[in-house]
């Protein structure tokens, strides 16, 4: 096995399943051909403000279901799934995301979890639409 990557991923499109998690072994794709990879999955538009809350003082927090209470349902909530892509290991994990919106207090979380890389996978909604997580 090759080297490990750490990758934090802006989950968007979760609710839509050819889009949200087959996207984003998509977007793993180039970097599981080197080695394994961790990605965390970032959930904003479905978590409580609670859980990130606890997230700022605590870092990494895994999410849970009573934690995703705008889940929609119509898309089975998990909160880990490993695959193989390109022959490695790829374990997706939902975490959550402080939702304060002071950018210093976020740029240190995302320095305390030692990331090697941030995506964002997009959003199906237009984003000129402020929502109460951003």
């Amino acid at each position: 096995m090759g080297a490990h990557t750490r990758v934090m991923l802006l989950d968007l499109l979760v609710e839509r399943s050819q889009f949200g998690h087959g996207g984003n072994q998509e977007i793993i794709r180039p970097l599981a051909e080197a080695g394994s990879v961790e990605v965390l999955l970032l959930t904003p538009q479905m978590q409580s403000f609670e859980v990130g809350e606890r997230a700022q003082s605590e870092g990494e927090v895994a999410l849970t279901d009573d934690d995703v209470p705008h889940w929609d349902d119509e898309y089975g909530f998990w909160q880990e799934c490993v695959v193989e892509i390109s022959g490695n290991p790829v374990r997706f994990r939902r975490i959550a995301m402080p939702m304060h919106g002071d950018d210093e207090l976020t740029a240190e979380w995302l320095e305390r979890l030692g990331v090697d890389a941030v995506y964002c996978s997009g959003s199906r909604r237009n984003v000129s639409i402020w929502e109460d997580w951003m």
